[in-house]
């Protein structure tokens, strides 16, 4: 009984002595230490390695489709302003106008000029209208005069002086429509420096527009491409938000350092990170 006394002794205070006798070798302990910080170090670099080459997949990624959507949205615009160039340059269109300002209560002339708007209409447009040199609205397809208010004096006086078809700004209406006009001065058959009248081609972004930017070529849970502006001190989001229920024109803070849009607002072309207008980390 003493000896097993002593030998459970024994055990219990020779350091580093495990029972049956043997002894754990320091070294090995060392090693398997290392061993251990050597297996996650390379595991971290291999991941944080892993989320580098993702990054820069998404990076080039977006800047393919940022070139792809700038593209398209170019020769949507080249196309509309072609459509409308060729308004300008028929001669007819001169000659009917031409007599219809003058005699704008005259059903003959009134007729005439419909008979070539109405189809320009159905080809593409929500409406069309034509204004005289004083910016009053003489006819519009579909008949509905109130439509005349919603043009901007400003704009149509900057077609007047126009000899190229011109663009609008896109705006939203207050039952949340958003209008796209493209401003076609027509000048009289033998030529003048201010036009006699300007045909007015509205377009409904939300179907003829917004489709065109917002379709992303791949597939994806997140992303999205908008159309913005500033407006003063404020950034305006013009197309609708796929993370949001908001209806109309969301507008945010042009003075916010961390915001996507404000930041590409006045930045150079590239790939850059912020917080979108839901305020989640974003690569743009």
């Amino acid at each position: 009984e003493g000896e097993l006394l002593l030998d459970r002794r024994d055990e219990a205070s020779v350091p580093g002595e495990r029972r049956g006798g043997r002894t754990a070798d320091p070294a090995l302990l060392a090693l398997g230490v290392l061993a251990a910080i050597s297996i996650v170090l390379v595991g971290f670099y291999f991941l944080r390695g892993k989320v580098v080459a993702a990054r820069d997949l998404v990076r080039d990624q977006l800047e393919a489709i940022a070139s792809l959507k700038s593209q398209q949205v170019s020769d949507w615009r080249d196309d509309r302003v072609s459509e409308a160039r060729i308004l300008l340059q028929t001669s007819a269109v001169a000659s009917d106008l031409a007599e219809f300002v003058t005699r704008p209560d005259s059903p003959k002339s009134r007729d005439r000029a419909r008979g070539w708007m109405e189809p320009v209409r159905r080809a593409r447009y929500d409406s069309v209208l034509v204004f005289n040199a004083r910016a009053e609205l003489l006819l519009s397809i579909p008949d509905s005069l109130d439509q005349g208010d919603r043009t901007p004096r400003p704009e149509l006086e900057r077609a007047f002086r126009s000899k190229d078809p011109i663009f609008g700004e896109l705006r939203r209406e207050e039952g949340g429509k958003a209008l796209l006009d493209l401003l076609v001065p027509i000048h009289p058959p033998q030529g003048s420096v201010k036009a006699l009248a300007v045909i007015v081609l509205r377009l409904d972004a939300d179907r003829r527009l917004f489709p065109l930017v917002g379709t992303w070529p791949v597939r994806s849970t997140s992303a999205e491409a908008l159309l913005v502006r500033r407006d003063g001190d404020a950034v305006v989001h013009l197309t609708p938000l796929r993370h949001s229920t908001q209806v109309g024109e969301l507008r945010l803070s042009a003075n916010d350092p961390s915001l996507t849009s404000a930041i590409a607002l006045g930045a150079d072309p590239g790939v850059d990170e912020g917080l979108d207008y839901r305020g989640a980390p974003t690569l743009f």
